[in-house]
């Protein structure tokens, strides 16, 4: 449902929590989207800039997406 509503809507970005729905619904969601999910995400800075943590949560890491997908999958 939420893949059918994203393809129709036209959005751009699926957000959820980290929690139990996150971590078994956001990966068929990108499954059904062929896009790949990122997870941990802690900052989001721009459309295709976010930050998550590296080296089990010890330093920041600034991530860009570089090349366009139909979709964005974060939890």
């Amino acid at each position: 449902m939420i893949a059918e509503v994203v393809k129709k809507g036209e959005f751009t970005h699926v957000v959820a929590a980290h929690g139990q729905f996150g971590k078994n619904t956001i990966p068929r969601v990108g499954a059904l989207l062929d896009v790949q999910p990122i997870a941990d995400i802690i900052e989001i800075q721009g459309e295709d800039t976010f930050v998550r943590q590296i080296y089990a949560g010890t330093l920041p890491l600034r991530a860009f997406q570089f090349f366009h997908l139909s979709a964005m999958v974060l939890t």
